[in-house]
């Protein structure tokens, strides 16, 4: 039985190309023992087959309906399994590489030093390769404070809108995090984007672009996620955890005291998914968990 790689794992994207390779290698044998097989009508001859093991499936072969050592439901299976692998990848990828952070290109670089991060075209192009690799939807989002956020939020609305227009079918989210108290950096100096001026961006973004989705973070207060999804926002999160890998508590149970870190921000909205569904639901709104399924 292979080993379920979830999204959260440490090092779930090395691993899922690792079995992507995998796969796509057992999925070139298949094709390549059904085409020898159609040449020759058996199996002897074919690599390092022995003539006993080669007899064998000969047998098997022909108890088959197809006649043929892999069947087409296993090779659309397999070629099923493997894009399925693809979406995985492209998606923790842009995951990683989602936040722009800020459209301001030199203050861009003053926070990424080193590495892949630091190439600003690179990241700004991160929603356009996901949808180019099939992607059904991506996500924006500018961290407002790092720089001028009026600058940042036009910017980013910007960014939607012409990608909007490019991909008339995909489907187009902003989130709208603002620079909050960081643990254990007390220098982060928010340049004054406080709720009434998000209240504002939101509002715009909602204006502007009245069919993408919005979401407000829990770094928000209760009271101001509650009034703005009523006239803007469409996603909030609820029982969210920000303390490097106490994740892993979150999904599985376990407990792991000693590989938590700091929480990386802190969060202002602690409520709970059964107590935020609660209380959108007494708004007078449809709470609403998933609009999609995995099959």
């Amino acid at each position: 039985m292979s080993k379920i790689i979830r999204s959260t794992d440490e090092n779930a994207l090395e691993e899922l190309k690792e079995k992507l390779a995998q796969m796509e290698s057992a999925h070139k044998e298949m094709v390549a023992r059904n085409k020898h097989y159609f040449k020759n009508g058996t199996m002897k001859g074919y690599g390092d087959f022995t003539d006993d093991r080669a007899a064998k499936m000969d047998l098997a072969i022909q108890g088959t309906y197809e006649k043929k050592p892999y069947a087409s439901y296993q090779l659309q299976n397999s070629n099923q399994e493997i894009r399925r692998i693809k979406m995985r990848i492209k998606a923790l990828e842009y995951e990683q590489n989602r936040e722009t952070e800020t459209y301001d290109t030199e203050k861009y670089e003053q926070l990424h030093l080193l590495g892949h991060k630091r190439v600003w075209p690179y990241r700004f192009d991160a929603q356009e390769r996901a949808l180019m690799g099939g992607m059904r939807g991506v996500a924006f989002s500018a961290l407002l404070g790092l720089s001028d956020f009026r600058k940042d939020a036009l910017a980013s609305a910007l960014h939607v809108y012409y990608l909007q227009k490019k991909y008339p079918h995909a489907e187009m989210s902003l989130s709208c995090p603002r620079l909050r108290p960081i643990i254990n950096n007390e220098k982060i100096n928010p340049l004054d984007v406080h709720e009434r001026e998000l209240c504002q961006i939101i509002c715009a973004y909602r204006i502007f672009l009245p069919f993408v989705g919005i979401t407000v973070s829990s770094r928000e207060s209760a009271s101001f996620r509650n009034g703005i999804i009523k006239i803007a926002a469409t996603k909030v999160s609820a029982g969210v955890s920000t303390g490097i890998g106490d994740h892993e508590s979150k999904y599985t149970g376990k407990k792991e005291d000693n590989i938590q870190g700091d929480e990386q921000f802190e969060i202002d909205d602690n409520r709970s998914l059964d107590v935020m569904y609660k209380d959108i639901a007494d708004e007078g709104l449809q709470p609403v968990l998933n609009d999609y399924l995995y099959v």
